[in-house]
Parts: C-alpha cells; sequence; structure tokens
C-alpha cells in the first residue's frame, strides 16, 4: 500500500513530489473521486493541471453519484494513482459505501497508489465517527446505515490543523474519549504538510501532531509511531 493523506494539495508541490519519489514508478494516470456533485467540473480541472507538473499524463473524472456501479468501479481502477476529493466527509462516505468501493480497494490496494486530501482522507480510515457532533454533518450522519470507512491507516486524521487553544482543547477531549473506546490516537496535519503510510513505516512530511489520551507531540519531517 502507497497512501498519502493530506489537508489540501500543496502549491509547491513538495509534499507530492516527495510522495512520488518513494513509489515504485511515478503514476501517469490519475482516477479523480469528487466528494461532492461537480456540474463545472472546476476542481477536477484544478487538480488535472496541479499533476500534470508532476508528470501525470491522464486524468479520469469518475461521476460517483450517478450511472452503474460496476462501470464506475472499472474506470476507477483503470489508474495508477486514486484521488479522493475534499468535500463533506459524511455525503463523501455514504457515495462510496454505496458503490461497494472500499470491498474492490483492499482487493487491488497493492497495485495503485492514493491520495486522500481533507474529506477523502478521513473516509480511508477506520470510520467517520468525529462527524457525529460536527454542526455542518451531524444531521447527514444520522441517515448513515454505518459509519465505517475504508480502514487503510489505524488512527484517526484530523486536516486543517491550526495551534489555536479551542482546536486543541478540542482535540485533547476527543483524544481521551478515542483513548478510553478503542485506544485509538488521533494525527492533526498542517497546511502544507502530508502523511504518507506504506508496508514499512508512516512519514511526515511537514507537520503534524500526535493525540493521545490528553497529550500531544509534534512531528516534523520524521516517522510517526505506527
Amino acid at each position: 500500500m502507497n497512501l498519502l493523506l493530506m489537508s489540501d494539495t500543496t502549491s509547491s508541490l513538495d509534499v507530492e513530489e516527495q510522495f512520488f519519489q518513494q513509489l515504485p514508478s511515478r503514476p501517469k494516470s490519475l482516477s479523480y473521486l469528487p466528494a461532492n456533485i461537480e456540474k463545472n467540473l472546476k476542481e477536477f480541472k484544478k487538480i488535472s493541471m496541479h499533476f500534470e507538473k508532476l508528470g501525470v499524463e491522464e486524468f479520469n473524472h469518475c461521476p460517483l453519484h450517478q450511472g452503474n456501479p460496476e462501470i464506475i468501479l472499472e474506470s476507477i481502477f483503470q489508474s495508477d494513482l486514486l484521488y479522493f476529493s475534499g468535500g463533506e466527509v459524511t455525503t463523501f462516505l455514504k457515495t462510496l459505501q454505496k458503490i461497494g468501493l472500499f470491498q474492490v480497494l483492499k482487493e487491488k490496494i497493492k497495485n495503485i497508489a492514493i491520495i486522500g486530501v481533507s474529506a477523502g482522507a478521513m473516509v480511508l480510515g477506520k470510520d467517520i465517527s468525529s462527524m457525529s457532533n460536527d454542526p455542518h454533518e451531524k444531521e447527514i450522519y444520522k441517515t448513515l446505515s454505518n459509519d465505517l470507512g475504508a480502514g487503510l491507516y489505524p488512527f484517526e486524521f484530523f486536516p486543517h490543523f491550526d495551534p489555536s487553544p479551542s482546536m486543541i482543547n478540542g482535540l485533547m477531549v476527543r483524544s481521551r474519549l478515542l483513548g478510553e473506546k478503542s485506544n485509538r490516537s488521533i494525527v492533526a496535519v498542517d497546511e502544507k504538510s502530508g502523511i504518507a503510510i506504506n508496508s514499512k513505516h508512516t512519514f511526515v512530511y511537514g507537520q503534524a501532531h500526535l493525540f493521545k489520551k490528553e497529550r500531544y507531540t509534534t512531528f516534523h519531517n520524521t516517522r510517526l509511531p505506527f
């Protein structure tokens, strides 16, 4: 498995380039999985231009919200790299569950690279239980039959970290609850940073913060203890 979790794509391309360098070969094709319906494909075009600079040549927009799920899934996995976009976490998870993507993903994960951005990173974890109290998403969360994600990594991913007292306090409280229920920790990632995961290690590009049982440690360009 080769997985990159980010808050957002970086204008400097530094994080993406470091991730590409540790892959067996550089991706030449990308499947774009939108979290929400994109009528004018503005974000898809932006991401295509972004990854063209890194040598990706073919781009596939995957309309997850319409069409035959079997055809959609077949189209998705024709690319070297899957890109899970940002957006509404609960809506994204509901769509991915509906088309059965996670089952196929686990079968093919050895042969592809994956980038998850914000919501796209969160749905690749064990679950999205952190959304149950989110003021913007808790109503949609209630409509889920279950909140299970792809289960590709063992911690809870938190994007767009900033060192404000209110955010740190909220993550401290959340880390205590997680520790009591499942002994999981939270990895909060700064903007312009990322977490790369493969079969050997979990590595921070830039800066990330590990919250566990109401304590946290900052990591900068180094491995995480997973």
